[in-house]
């Protein structure tokens, strides 16, 4: 019980010190935490996030779908190896297009 609650104490000083430099360190006159929101905010905005979550709503009424004579599960599950395979290439090619 102490273990864990050493663990829980040493993951929470951690992550203070994660916030904390985030804060403190700071290039081209803005914080590191500033450009990661700033970036994150873009990623967010993009065409490609917003397709995959209009895929991911539409994936995940599935089961309702599936009750009205829709797709069968191999179809479902081949749906959701190609998203997820475009989907990994198209937040790859965000990413790079943003460095």
């Amino acid at each position: 019980m102490l273990k864990l609650l050493g663990t829980l104490v040493k993951l929470s000083l951690f992550a203070g010190a994660v916030l904390i430099a985030g804060q403190l360190i700071h290039f081209n006159g803005r914080s590191l935490s500033e450009h990661v929101g700033a970036k994150l905010s873009r990623i967010e905005r993009s065409p490609q996030v917003k397709s995959l979550k209009n895929e991911a709503r539409r994936l995940s009424q599935w089961p309702k779908h599936r009750a009205s004579g829709g797709e069968t599960q191999e179809e479902f599950v081949d749906t959701i190896e190609g998203i997820q395979a475009a989907g990994k290439r198209e937040l790859q090619d965000l990413i790079d297009q943003e460095d």
